[in-house]
């Protein structure tokens, strides 16, 4: 019976460790679709009705550049989004880019209707936090911005 409450003891202390709450796993996580084309004049294109329609509704309300939710994050609630990194090519500058871009639950990034930020591509990394963890996922998102 001794060993029992020995055994039984070890167990309970062993058990009674510090546990990590919560998980995180981005292993899996995307944007479909995981590019958009910012265009800083609208309505160029003439033989696309919706192009047309949309552009002029877009102008209209001035409405923002909106990404779709991330997809793939399964982790502890709340999951917190936030900027990691941009890369500018093709003659963007990253730090014009970092100012304006915002990020909202879920992953949604937002760019202003008109984006001071000079034509380019930019390639935005996130971090993701839930409870005690946090991740990166790099490369997760590119914006193209171009004049028309």
């Amino acid at each position: 019976m001794k060993y029992i409450y020995i055994i039984f003891f070890t167990l309970a202390v062993w058990g009674c460790q510090d546990i990590k709450v919560g998980c995180l796993d981005v292993n899996n996580a995307e944007y479909m679709p995981d590019t958009m084309l910012v265009r800083k004049e609208l309505g160029f294109i003439t033989d696309d009705w919706n192009i047309v329609r949309n552009d002029n509704m877009r102008k209209k309300v001035q409405a923002p550049w909106v990404t779709s939710q991330i997809q793939g994050v399964v982790g502890t609630a709340p999951i917190q989004y936030s900027l990691y990194d941009v890369k500018a090519l093709d003659g963007g500058d990253a730090e014009i880019f970092k100012t304006e871009l915002k990020i909202r639950g879920g992953g949604v990034m937002e760019v202003p209707f008109v984006p001071e930020s000079p034509n380019g591509r930019y390639t935005v990394s996130l971090k993701v936090e839930a409870e005690e963890y946090s991740a990166i996922i790099e490369d997760a998102f590119t914006f193209i911005i171009r004049q028309k």
